[in-house]
């Protein structure tokens, strides 16, 4: 690496440690929604950013959000025991490309043309497929949300910089994202409500316990 490259990797670091020390603008909506809901809120340091965590029916719903010359985002995710291998991804369709390629499966159609013209459905298992995404509810939840993606996948053997389970320990990953960091309390909400009520009916069909 020449020496201005590692000056300006450098610059990045810091500008990214000096953002994550600052008071985010989404703070006002997390003090919302963890007075509505008691989750726990860890603030940002001068290393990393905040994290809400919100218990739910015995998993975790852990959200972050961020904003930054390289991109900005909201995301949920959920340790989720899953011995069926069952996956899925939902994804407006011409957006969060090269994602498919995570999980396995056909394309599916879920009856609803005005929902399947709007987003891509795909997966590893038609029957469970057509039991989620049949719900007309969580059809509508999903469009009330708007641009995001749901993906369930195995959890990557390494994460973060952590060592985690090994491949093949039924350890995988509920995700709902945005490409946008939201600060609006309504849509952060929602967002919230979109995942819980995946994590519920992953539960119900019995394809979903907690990690532990």
């Amino acid at each position: 690496m020449t020496l201005r490259r590692f000056g300006n990797a450098l610059r990045r670091m810091v500008m990214s440690a000096l953002n994550h020390s600052r008071t985010p603008r989404w703070a006002a909506a997390w003090e919302v929604l963890s007075r509505e809901t008691g989750a726990e809120i860890i603030p940002p340091t001068f290393l990393s950013g905040g994290r809400f965590r919100l218990p739910h029916n015995g998993f975790v719903a852990e959200l972050t959000t961020w904003a930054s010359g390289e991109g900005n985002g909201t995301r949920i995710e959920s340790e989720v025991l899953n011995s069926s291998g069952f996956d899925f991804l939902v994804r407006p369709r011409g957006r969060f490309e090269g994602l498919r390629s995570l999980i396995g499966g056909q394309p599916f159609l879920s009856g609803d043309q005005v929902f399947d013209k709007a987003f891509d459905v795909t997966g590893s298992s038609e029957a469970d497929l057509t039991r989620v995404m049949t719900q007309s509810q969580l059809r509508e939840a999903v469009f009330q949300v708007g641009d995001c993606r749901i993906a369930f996948s195995e959890k990557p053997v390494h994460e973060s910089f952590r060592l985690t389970r090994p491949a093949g320990s039924g350890i995988f990953l509920l995700v709902t994202e945005t490409q946008d960091a939201i600060n609006n309390v309504d849509r952060l909400r929602n967002l919230l409500n979109l995942h819980t009520r995946f994590l519920d009916i992953l539960v119900d069909i019995g394809v979903a316990e907690p990690a532990g």
